[in-house]
């Protein structure tokens, strides 16, 4: 009896090895399928906004069914895969290349999403970013532009927020999240130096420039972030003080209660690269 029960098992796994087997290529290709359709409902996502065929909230929920089809896809491509390495031995990578494939697309089209929303839970809810709390650079040939493009976030700085039931302090809250965010020193150079540069750097990171005023020390642009095209705008401003100047940066999102770091992202690159630039410009 005990031996006709170990026979019917060891048929019974015979039978699901074969069908494994005999249908393996199908089921490689079905979770292969689930994490490439995530991966592209996620990626169209931010291409229909861009192109405006919906809005930003139904963009962000497009994403995120993108991203929980992906991470399905992945999970089903590692299963299909770790069976693989059980029922080809040797050949379990080659026969599960495809599997390995959509686990990667799987894995990278869920870790996008769910990066960008830990990083905007750990930052707080503003959008408008500055190296003079005190004294932000206001924008002027920018103002045009953000009522052409019904921009929903105010030009003028804004020390106070409201963000559901709470009030958030603006600078406050950015003295918290982003400590290292100060104004830049151009020592040794004179002001239409230092201006020169300033220009050079926001020209060199790719900013649309739309105004430069070099007897104010005044630089004015936009720049567009690369999948959703959120467009924020700048504003740089140089101040003359002992042998050199200061420069001081605002950046601002047109649309959106958080920028997700963005902005004092981009301030940082700028500073990085202003200093890089008078690093070489200016002989030791």
């Amino acid at each position: 009896m005990v031996s006709r029960n170990i026979l019917e098992d060891k048929m019974s796994r015979a039978a699901q090895s074969s069908w494994l087997v005999r249908k393996h290529s199908s089921i490689v290709l079905f979770s292969f399928a689930v994490a490439a359709l995530g991966a592209l409902v996620a990626i169209l996502s931010g291409t229909g906004y861009r192109l405006e065929i919906w809005e930003r909230g139904f963009a962000f929920t497009i994403l995120r069914y993108g991203a929980g089809i992906a991470g399905v896809g992945g999970v089903l491509c590692l299963i299909v895969t770790i069976i693989s390495a059980g029922l080809f031995k040797g050949e379990g990578f080659s026969k599960s290349a495809v599997a390995v494939l959509g686990l990667v697309i799987g894995a990278f089209a869920f870790y996008v999403p769910y990066s960008m929303q830990q990083t905007a839970s750990s930052v707080p809810p503003i959008h408008d970013i500055t190296t003079d709390l005190e004294n932000p650079p206001e924008f002027e040939a920018m103002l045009a532009l953000r009522e052409a493009t019904s921009a929903t976030n105010k030009a003028v700085y804004l020390r106070e927020v409201t963000v559901g039931q709470n009030i958030i302090n603006v600078p406050e809250a950015q003295k918290r999240a982003y400590p290292d965010i100060q104004p830049e020193e151009l020592w040794g150079i004179s002001f239409y130096e230092g201006f020169d540069l300033a220009l050079a750097a926001a020209e060199d990171m790719g900013w649309t420039i739309v105004a430069a005023d070099k007897e104010r020390g005044r630089i004015e642009a936009w720049d567009k972030t690369t999948w959703y095209g959120f467009i924020d705008d700048m504003v740089v401003r140089l101040t003359p003080e002992g042998i050199g100047s200061v420069v001081d940066i605002r950046s601002v999102s047109r649309v959106g209660v958080s920028d997700v770091g963005k902005n004092a992202q981009r301030i940082r690159a700028y500073i990085k690269k202003l200093k890089a630039m008078k690093k070489y410009s200016v002989p030791p």
